[in-house]
């Protein structure tokens, strides 16, 4: 299963996309649509968003374009389970490349799927990602500790946990909000202990809490 993180329909809008290979199954969605791109993403990263989205289906391996720490290499593949192969010619031995430097990672990544605006800026050390429906809505609102965008992630979650989706959009956004940790919905104890792992070799600690 080769993961692809690009722009798609030569617009603002990116996609987290898969090609499956011989005798692997299809997923039930194909790609997972932003209408606001992420700033920076590494091959990391997307190995990672693609492992929580699609790593629970039938997979031969898991397969990215760029460069990877051949410990981020190891340590995905053995929370899910397959090969993971990056598209480079040498892996690199600095499991932080392509990842900000920890120092400037200060914020906690609320990430949700929902059509709610928060009434308060969010606190301090918090920023907030809110996914709503692109059945709806299209473009994003952008605003200093907090962004809303269009996504095709609520269609996904209605096939894949959600925590697993919210953790994927989570990984690729990091970047932009500074983050050193994602909050998400709760989830079982197995699932928790795989997005913790998966989070994690993405540079980024995980809190669960229980919705409503």
């Amino acid at each position: 299963m080769h993961i692809i993180f690009q722009q798609a329909d030569g617009a603002a809008r990116t996609a987290l996309s898969v090609e499956v290979e011989t005798g692997e199954v299809n997923p039930e969605l194909a790609s997972l649509l932003f209408d606001v791109s992420p700033s920076s993403v590494s091959a990391t990263q997307t190995a990672v968003a693609g492992a929580l989205l699609y790593g629970s289906g039938s997979l031969k391996r898991l397969k990215v374009n760029g460069e990877m720490p051949d410990t981020a290499v190891a340590e995905i593949s053995q929370v899910i389970g397959f090969p993971v192969e990056s598209d480079s010619v040498e892996l690199i031995e600095n499991s932080s490349v392509g990842q900000l430097d920890s120092l400037l990672k200060v914020t906690s990544l609320r990430v949700s799927l929902g059509l709610d605006l928060a009434r308060e800026t969010p606190g301090r050390d918090e920023t907030r990602l809110t996914l709503f429906p692109s059945e709806r809505y299209y473009g994003g609102l952008l605003g200093i500790k907090e962004a809303v965008v269009a996504s095709n992630a609520w269609l996904h979650a209605t096939y894949v946990d959600p925590a697993r989706v919210l953790a994927a959009a989570g990984v690729l956004f990091a970047n932009d909000f500074l983050a050193e940790g994602l909050t998400l919905p709760d989830v079982s104890g197995e699932e928790r202990d795989i997005i913790s792992r998966l989070c994690r070799i993405a540079g980024l600690e995980t809190t669960f809490e229980a919705i409503g």
